[in-house]
């Protein structure tokens, strides 16, 4: 067995009741763990200065409670840098476990390189053949590829709720209409090439999924790296004189990748005020549930629900994503409703979250 014990910038400092209290960096989070069966004293003091908590709900999914954590933020492991986002499903985005796998690809890169095994580069115009042909399967696989590139370009870290330290009111709200200027701007020159833009600017029947506000949130920050989505908002709310934009909930809905569903639409006049999809969740969720020819019992509602809270922090999803994210629950919803009634109904409840059922 080998185990990942050269971290400077994460440790698992206890662990209890069936949480594990971790330091990512500067920041302690409390994460729910099956395996935590034990309930010892909780005797560090760092179980009373979190940053952030998950609570899993007894029913399955839960939510997280931030005290002063940054939308995202950076640890490093010896040469390696990683940005970290809390995500709904109480992930990182990061597995400090893994440390052991970088540490032998490292070595294994490291030891071909000094010993000259790697084929000779021939050039930017030579063929490179036998080069390519050592990394043929990850060149050909798109999803290994778009990490990479996620990987390379990084995250802007934003701290959000910093108080704005300016000798003159004017000036911060002079920048706040240039950066929307410039955002806007963006939005209209990239309509036709980011599928979520174009979905959204012809006002298109369509389901906006988890992986296009992925790409979307990627490309803005391709673009200029303080296009975070809760940047973006306070930035627009410092401008907004008339009550058209809603404060977002530090604990609850600052960190939703739907907030750029909302901000787009805003941003296109296909809405008049900018609100937070959690605003709308439980008359979207009742809608769902009375909609014509659906009846679902007190179980299938609950399943849904649950899922509901999924969607309208990530996207729309569908059955295969929601078992990455939610084995338990998935497992749930096949049992009370069967295999293709149970990813139609997924499909249903996602248009009705997002805003596109009829």
């Amino acid at each position: 067995m080998w185990i990942a014990d050269n971290w400077k910038d994460y440790e698992v400092i206890d662990t209890s009741s069936g949480e594990k209290l971790e330091r990512w960096g500067d920041y302690i989070l409390l994460r729910p763990d099956p395996q935590v069966i034990w309930n010892t004293p909780k005797k560090d003091y760092r179980w009373k200065k979190l940053n952030g908590h998950y609570h899993r709900s007894n029913k399955g999914g839960g939510q997280w409670d931030f005290f002063d954590l940054p939308e995202q933020w950076s640890i490093n492991y010896k040469e390696l840098t990683f940005n970290l986002k809390p995500f709904s499903f109480k992930h990182t985005g990061l597995f400090p476990e893994q440390a052991t796998n970088w540490d032998w690809c490292s070595e294994k890169i490291k030891n071909a390189l000094d010993l000259n095994l790697l084929p000779e580069y021939k050039g930017i115009s030579g063929d490179n053949i036998a080069r390519i042909e050592l990394i043929s399967e990850l060149i050909s696989n798109k999803a290994a590829k778009d990490k990479l590139i996620e990987l390379k370009k990084g995250y802007y870290v934003f701290a959000p709720d910093t108080p704005d330290e300016l000798i003159n009111k004017n000036f911060s709200i002079e920048t706040a209409i240039k950066f929307i200027d410039n955002f806007e701007k963006c939005l209209y020159e990239h309509k036709d090439n980011i599928e979520a833009l174009r979905i959204i600017y012809n006002s298109e029947k369509k389901l906006i999924t988890y992986t296009m506000l992925r790409d979307l949130q990627d490309k803005l920050l391709s673009y200029d790296r303080t296009y975070l989505p809760y940047n973006i908002w306070k930035n627009y709310a410092r401008i907004d004189n008339n009550g058209n934009v809603s404060e977002l909930n530090q604990k609850r809905n600052v960190n939703a990748l739907t907030n750029l569903i909302q901000i787009v639409r805003y941003a296109f006049e296909k809405d008049n005020k900018l609100t937070s999809l959690y605003g709308l969740f439980n008359q979207r969720f009742n809608l769902y549930v009375g909609s014509n020819n659906h009846t679902l019992n007190e179980k299938q509602i609950e399943i849904m629900k649950k899922i509901a809270e999924y969607i309208v922090d990530e996207g729309a999803i569908d059955s295969k994503e929601l078992n990455s994210f939610d084995t338990d629950l998935w497992r749930q919803g096949i049992t009370v409703f069967g295999a293709p009634i149970f990813a139609s109904e997924i499909q249903m409840l996602s248009k009705y979250i997002i805003g596109v059922a009829a």
